[in-house]
């Protein structure tokens, strides 16, 4: 690493539990990353998913999934006149807030400091109705708008101009990244054995692991070096699948290797 500028370790999780002989159990190792110029990183950031996507619509083969955890309207930012109109959709009229008396009060200028109205410009709401990003759920006190908000699509402005962008979401990286049970070593050997067979390498480290770190830290056209000869990780296994790299696993004395349909030189 000699000529690199040190830039984060991330922690990572080994073995949830076990026997151990002293008083605090040792479950965790480190991660360390150096990059060429701190100025120029482009670690990128992880993919971005939850349970909360979990709804389909006419739109699903392009933007995905979606879920509704944002109602279209709010009271705990200042009021702005200019986010408070009346909604129809379908005949049906819809105030910031649920009040039609309220909203007559509020453009008369009795409202507080924050006050009810809507999170969306008027030009927004309108794009976005005529899009499929709005949505009316019916229950509880009265009903209220939500907006989609989907795996892969959102709505942004180009040249003044509102569009549906295809996106990939992801979210900063962290250094807790590592830390759930899916990067530990219980389960290295057992996915491993699966592909190249039982007992060919002892000590590995976890394939999502590996497969994490070439997705935050390579492009297509990376060349990743495993210093451990292959003993110690295994960086071939189902790479291509999620990042879209051709991968290699150094072997003893540069011999070159077909392992299941792979090319390991």
């Amino acid at each position: 690493m000699w000529g690199r500028e040190f830039c984060c370790h991330f922690s990572r999780v080994t073995k949830k539990g076990g026997k151990s002989s002293e008083a605090t159990a040792k479950n965790h190792d480190y991660i360390l990353t150096y990059l060429k110029n701190q100025n120029h990183s482009d670690l990128r950031g992880v993919f971005h998913n939850d349970n909360g996507y979990s709804n389909k619509d006419e739109f699903f083969d392009d933007r995905g999934y979606y879920k509704l955890n944002q109602t279209l309207d709010y009271d705990s930012l200042g009021y702005v006149f200019s986010l408070d109109y009346p909604i129809e959709i379908n005949g049906e009229i819809f105030y910031a807030g649920g009040s039609k008396e309220d909203y007559y009060l509020r453009h008369t200028r009795q409202h507080g400091r924050a006050d009810w109205g809507w999170r969306w410009s008027k030009e927004l709401y309108e794009f976005g109705l005529e899009n499929g990003f709005i949505e009316v759920k019916r229950g509880g006190e009265r009903p209220r708008i939500y907006t989609k908000t989907y795996q892969n699509a959102k709505i942004e402005k180009v040249n003044n101009n509102y569009e549906v962008t295809i996106i990939k979401r992801i979210k900063p990286l962290s250094t807790l990244e590592f830390v759930e049970n899916k990067y530990s070593n219980d389960n290295a050997t057992k996915g491993v054995d699966l592909i190249l067979g039982k007992g060919i390498f002892e000590y590995t480290k976890p394939v999502r692991l590996i497969q994490k770190i070439m997705e935050i830290a390579n492009s297509k056209d990376s060349i990743i070096l495993d210093f451990f000869s292959g003993f110690r990780v295994v960086i071939v296994i189902e790479a291509n699948s999620y990042v879209n790299i051709r991968s290699s696993r150094l072997l003893p004395k540069f011999k070159t290797q077909k392992i299941n349909s792979w090319r390991a030189a």
